[in-house]
């Protein structure tokens, strides 16, 4: 007699764990003032705008712990 395995419902409706690796998109909006800061500042620095973006977010939640 063999066992059937029941699929646990919460765990199939689970998102799979996202790899803190791969880069996500993320949709906001933002002043059109600091878009254009943002924007020249990226130039001057040679920087990509995503980079700066991420660097941004993770200072601001470092500093508040998570």
């Amino acid at each position: 007699m063999s066992e059937e395995k029941k699929e646990d419902p919460v765990r199939a409706a689970a998102p799979p764990e996202e790899d803190t690796d791969t880069l996500v998109g993320l949709g906001t909006k933002i002043k059109g003032s600091t878009r254009k800061r943002l924007r020249r500042y990226s130039v001057e620095a040679e920087a990509e705008i995503q980079d700066i973006v991420e660097q941004a977010i993770s200072t601001y939640l470092e500093a508040r712990g998570y």
